[in-house]
């Protein structure tokens, strides 16, 4: 309910929207040059406290914001000192497609397999559900000796 009510207010003020609905905040990060948004932000339940909303703000690369602009954007938002668009200027949300690709690729290129190959790993034990793993990690566990 938070993520829809904040990407509806985005909307009108003008912002378009690439709503990656729900994605881990490493994925969000790293596709956020390639989607060439001036932002980003990630809306999760806070992971000490079941009971809050954590609510996170970053830039172009996908890195945090600094302190003096989360202090900007949560003034403008007490305040409520925001232009609303015309009805012409409404933004629109987009569903990027791919998303998952996308980033195993990039994961899987910056991975030195000879390197893990060539280890003393013999096994690879991982707390992660074998559909989790085939859907979110596909072709990454084929890096590592076979059990």
């Amino acid at each position: 309910m938070v993520t829809r009510s904040l990407i509806s207010g985005l909307m009108s003020v003008g912002i378009q929207v690439e709503n990656l609905e729900a994605t881990a905040i490493p994925i969000a990060r790293y596709i956020a040059p390639t989607l060439e948004v001036i932002g980003g932000v990630h809306v999760r339940i806070h992971p000490d406290r079941s009971d809050h909303v954590l609510i996170e703000f970053f830039d172009a690369r996908g890195i945090n914001i600094d302190k003096p602009w989360e202090k900007k954007i949560e003034g403008a938002f007490f305040k409520e000192d925001f232009r609303r668009a015309r009805i012409e200027e409404i933004g629109e949300i987009n569903y990027p497609s791919r998303i998952l690709d996308y980033y195993n690729s990039g994961f899987a290129q910056n991975l030195n397999a000879d390197a893990i190959r060539n280890s003393e790993t013999k096994k690879w034990s991982s707390t992660m559900s074998t559909p989790f793993r085939e859907r979110y990690c596909p072709g990454f566990w084929d890096v590592f000796v076979p059990m």
